[in-house]
């Protein structure tokens, strides 16, 4: 018995266009200017990095854990396997 498969040509997807127009999203810019012409840095950006900073202790921690917990069981699979 033989079988086959139709290879059926698939239309590809267009390219989205950028974004670089749309210039009023609220997360491309981390300076706020006020109406006299100064800036004033948003505290959002200093909120957003300690929270990406424990996010990055959470995932270092997560990788240790993980390792171990591999090692471990690597271990006890060959003396026990």
């Amino acid at each position: 018995m033989k079988v086959t498969w139709k290879n059926t040509k698939k239309k590809k997807k267009p390219c989205l266009p950028s974004l670089s127009h749309f210039t009023e999203l609220p997360f491309e810019h981390d300076n706020d200017t006020t109406t006299d012409g100064t800036t004033v840095r948003s505290t959002d950006s200093d909120q957003s990095s300690q929270l990406a900073m424990q996010f990055q202790t959470q995932g270092d921690n997560l990788a240790m854990v993980l390792s171990l917990f591999i090692t471990h069981a690597s271990v006890l699979l060959f003396m026990f396997g």
